[in-house]
């Protein structure tokens, strides 16, 4: 993971980078892009492999995301409807263990979710380039 390994990361920007990855917000809590240039692995590596000295062949990738929500963002802490968590909590068996598991999950519920859209294009190489229209998902 990412946050386990030293990368280096660019924090005189604004937006996150690192690794020839970046993130960009464009409008607040509504479009963001994500970008990416630099080489990359060709099919699915494990670790152990890139570690071994047999060398992977690479391509030079560029990619160019646009996220744009459709929805108005849900923030759980404010917009869930108590009356259906009361009810769905009055379903479970109560003990400790219900109460750890309440405990665990509480921790990270400060979270949002929203649908949106994925756009944009990835090149290969330099000559291959492909417009996706991801359709709407949630984040």
């Amino acid at each position: 993971a990412l946050e386990e390994d030293n990368v280096p990361v660019d924090l005189t920007k604004d937006n996150p980078c690192g690794l020839g990855l970046s993130y960009e917000c464009i409008i607040p809590m509504k479009k963001w892009r994500i970008s990416y240039k630099g080489n990359m692995h060709r099919g699915c590596t494990h670790p152990d492999i890139l570690k071994s000295e047999k060398k992977q062949e690479t391509s030079y990738i560029e990619i160019d995301l646009i996220y744009e929500t459709d929805t108005p963002v849900f923030w759980y802490m404010r917009d869930d409807n108590v009356n259906t968590l009361a009810k769905n909590l009055s379903q479970e068996p109560w003990g400790i263990n219900f109460w750890k598991v309440c405990l665990k999950r509480s921790k990270n519920h400060g979270h949002y979710e929203e649908y949106g859209r994925l756009t944009g294009r990835v090149s290969v190489d330099g000559a291959v380039t492909k417009t996706y229209d991801f359709g709407t998902f949630r984040d």
